[in-house]
């Protein structure tokens, strides 16, 4: 049976959980199509003999580190625990309510959702290491699937509640709609966090700061 075309059910492919570039072994494969080897310890580097990036995005260690405090936010009185008990994400209830994951992403782990129509976020988190500049392609590899043409339009390091993660911010296109991606990106020998908000183009300088405010009440406990 079809179903009507929501903001929420166009979201369902771009986001599909960075392992499903991932194959059976060891292989994950870049924007670019480049392939790149993971290894038990951790460690990893491209198949080829080159040791720069071929996608042609800086390395993640030259980015902008942002000097800013991000941290729980007093606002945030409601808190959702993983069950792993890996990490939780605080939220601010007037603001926010939760919607069930698999209504945004069948990957999702948590989801939340605006009061005020229109704004959605979604956590993706993975029992495995990886890379942030792996993390970085899986995130753009997800992102093209839907739409090829989409644009990282920021990119920058931030400490979040103690950890350093990658800050990212993409627009793109599906069906005609525009739309812009903000989320933070993290990994430790614990697991990989995708951590994800986005609305339409128009709608997203109202929404960013509460988009930021929900982004900063991640709080990972393991190491």
């Amino acid at each position: 049976m079809n179903t009507p075309l929501t903001i929420r059910s166009i979201f369902l492919p771009l986001f599909l959980g960075f392992l499903g570039i991932l194959n059976a072994q060891t292989e994950a494969y870049t924007a670019a199509g480049d392939t790149v080897i993971l290894y038990d310890d951790g460690t990893w580097e491209y198949q080829s003999d080159s040791k720069e990036d071929p996608s042609g995005l800086p390395p993640i260690d030259s980015l902008w580190y942002n000097p800013g405090t991000f941290n729980k936010p007093a606002t945030s009185p409601q808190t959702v625990k993983d069950e792993s008990g890996a990490y939780e994400v605080w939220y601010e209830d007037k603001k926010w309510q939760r919607t069930p994951s698999g209504r945004l992403n069948e990957d999702a782990k948590m989801a939340f959702k605006t009061k005020k129509p229109g704004g959605f976020g979604m956590v993706i988190y993975e029992p495995v290491e990886l890379p942030l500049q792996v993390l970085r392609e899986a995130a753009l590899i997800n992102a093209r699937s839907a739409d090829p043409n989409i644009q990282l339009t920021n990119q920058e390091l931030r400490t979040v509640n103690g950890r350093k993660m990658l800050c990212l911010e993409m627009e793109g296109a599906v069906s005609g709609m525009k739309f812009k991606y903000f989320g933070y990106y993290y990994s430790n020998a614990s697991g990989s966090w995708q951590f994800i908000t986005y609305t339409t183009q128009s709608l997203f300088d109202e929404f960013k700061p509460d988009f930021e405010l929900l982004l900063n009440g991640l709080i990972i406990h393991k190491n």
